[in-house]
C-alpha cells in the first residue's frame, strides 16, 4: 500500500509538472520579455567595383583607383562599419549579450574566400570592437620581432600603449577554399554541378521561354548600347551589376542608358532568380550545409542551457554574396524576386523566454526557445510559424526539411534519362 501512495505521488507530480508546461506553452509570447542568447548573422559583401565592364564603356572613371574590378570600395567598407556599429548598439550597449571588447570564444567568424568579403567583415568587426587591446608599460620595449628596425624608438612611440596601430582589434576569419565552399556557396556551379542542371531545366521551360522572348526587344536595345552580345532573361545581371557599382560610387553612367529601361531588366533579373530558385530540390542545394550548422550550433547552445552549462559563443557572422541570400531567402519561403543588395544581413536570433526553475533541464517540450529571423531589419514570419518569433521545435523542423544527408552525392546527381560517362 505505502508503495502504491509512493507511485500515486509521484504520478501526480508528473501531472502537475507537465499541466505547469502546457500552461507556460499557451502562455508563450506573452509572459515577460525574452532574453537573446545567441545572433548569427549572413551578410553579403559591401559596395564594390564591377565584376566586368560593358564593352563600350566610355565612362571616365577609374576602378583602379579604388582597388580595380571585383574588389570591395571604400564606400563598401563604410557600409559595414556602419553595420558593426549598430550590432555593437544592439548587443553590447543596449543589451548584455555580447563583452564589451573581443572574446575569442563569444564570436566566430566566417567568410567566402574572397578580397571583398574578407574586407566587408573585417570592416563590420572593427565596428563592432572599435577598441583593441593595450600592453602595460614593462612589455611596450619586450614587443618587438627579432629584426633591425632603425625607427623602432619612432615607431613604438606612436603605437603607444596600442598592441596594433590605430588601436585595432584583430579577429580571426575562418574562410575554406572557394570550389568546397557548400556552406555559402552552395548555390554555384563550380561547387554543386548539379546546379547547372536545374538552371537549364529552369530556362527550358515554356514560361521561362515566353517570359525571355517577350523582351527580345529589351536584350537588344541593351546589347546595342553597352556592347554586350547574347543578353538574356538571366545573363542581364551583368547590367545590373555595373549601374548598381556606379550608383554607389556615385559616378554617372555611361551615356544612352535608359533609366527606366535599365530598372525594367533588374526586375526582369530579379523575376528570372524567382523562377530559377522556386524548385524543392534547388532550395535544399543551396541552404542544406548552412542549415545544418544553424541547427548545430543552436541544439549545442539549448542542450548546454537545459543541462546547466553555460555556452560561451554568443555571435556568428558569416560573410558571403548576394547568392547567399537568395538560395538561403528561397529556401525559407522568404525570397520577394529582389536581388539582395549590398551589406544585405540575414540575422538570427535566438531568444528564450523565462522557464520555472522546476522545470528547467525536464521538460525540454516548452518551446522556450524561439528564433527571430530579420532580413535587413523586416521581421519574417516563416512557414508553419505565427509569427515572427516562432518556436526553435517548429524552425527546426522546417530546416531539416531543406537539408540533404550527402550533398557531395545530390550535387553529383544526373538528370533523368542521363547515363553516367
Amino acid at each position: 500500500e505505502y508503495m502504491g501512495v509512493q507511485t500515486l505521488n509521484r504520478a501526480l507530480k508528473m501531472t502537475l509538472l507537465l499541466v505547469a508546461a502546457v500552461v507556460f506553452v499557451l502562455l508563450h509570447g506573452v509572459l515577460a520579455d525574452t532574453e537573446t542568447r545567441l545572433v548569427i548573422e549572413v551578410c553579403r559583401h559591401g559596395a564594390r567595383a564591377p565584376l566586368a565592364l560593358f564593352p563600350k564603356d566610355t565612362g571616365s572613371f577609374s576602378w583602379q583607383t579604388v582597388g580595380g574590378l571585383g574588389q570591395l570600395t571604400p564606400v563598401g567598407m563604410r557600409m559595414h562599419n556602419l553595420l558593426g556599429m549598430e550590432l555593437r548598439r544592439r548587443y553590447i550597449l543596449d543589451s548584455p549579450l555580447l563583452n564589451a571588447t573581443y572574446k575569442h570564444d563569444e564570436v566566430f567568424i566566417r567568410s567566402t574566400d574572397y578580397d571583398r568579403t574578407i574586407q566587408s567583415v573585417q570592416s563590420q568587426v572593427q565596428g563592432l570592437f572599435p577598441s583593441g587591446p593595450r600592453l602595460a608599460a614593462p612589455q611596450i620595449h619586450t614587443a618587438v620581432p627579432p629584426l633591425s628596425i632603425p625607427n623602432r624608438e619612432q615607431y613604438i612611440a606612436q603605437l603607444g600603449d596600442n598592441a596594433v596601430g590605430g588601436g585595432a582589434q584583430p579577429i580571426p576569419i575562418h574562410v575554406v577554399p572557394k570550389a568546397t565552399d557548400h556552406l555559402l556557396r552552395g548555390n554555384e556551379v563550380d561547387v554543386c554541378p548539379r546546379i547547372a542542371q536545374l538552371y537549364a531545366e529552369t530556362q527550358a521551360s515554356e514560361e521561362y521561354k515566353q517570359l525571355n522572348n517577350r523582351y527580345k526587344w529589351l536584350w537588344a536595345v541593351l546589347a546595342n548600347v553597352t556592347g554586350m552580345a547574347d543578353l538574356n532573361l538571366f545573363n542581364t545581371w551583368a547590367i545590373d551589376d555595373v549601374i548598381t557599382a556606379e550608383k554607389y560610387q556615385a559616378v554617372d553612367h555611361m551615356p544612352g542608358l535608359d533609366q527606366e529601361l535599365i530598372q525594367e531588366a533588374v526586375q526582369l533579373y530579379g523575376k528570372s532568380l524567382a523562377m530559377h530558385y522556386a524548385g524543392a530540390e534547388i532550395q535544399s542545394l543551396s541552404a542544406s550545409e548552412f542549415f545544418k550548422e544553424l541547427i548545430s550550433k543552436i541544439d549545442s547552445h539549448i542542450e548546454s542551457y537545459l543541462s546547466g552549462h553555460s555556452t560561451p559563443l554568443k555571435l556568428a557572422i558569416y560573410s558571403g554574396h548576394d547568392m547567399t541570400l537568395t538560395g538561403l531567402l528561397s529556401a525559407l519561403g522568404q525570397f520577394d524576386s529582389t536581388n539582395p543588395p549590398y551589406a544585405s544581413t540575414l540575422i538570427v536570433e535566438l531568444h528564450m523566454e523565462p522557464v520555472p526553475a522546476l522545470l528547467r533541464g525536464k521538460v525540454r517540450g516548452l518551446n522556450a526557445f524561439s528564433l527571430n529571423f530579420l532580413f535587413n531589419d523586416a521581421a519574417l514570419t516563416l512557414p508553419g510559424c505565427q509569427r515572427s518569433l516562432c518556436p526553435w521545435p517548429v524552425v527546426r523542423s522546417l530546416l531539416l526539411s531543406k537539408t540533404v544527408p550527402d550533398i557531395e552525392l545530390a550535387c553529383r546527381k544526373q538528370p533523368q534519362g542521363t547515363a553516367s560517362a
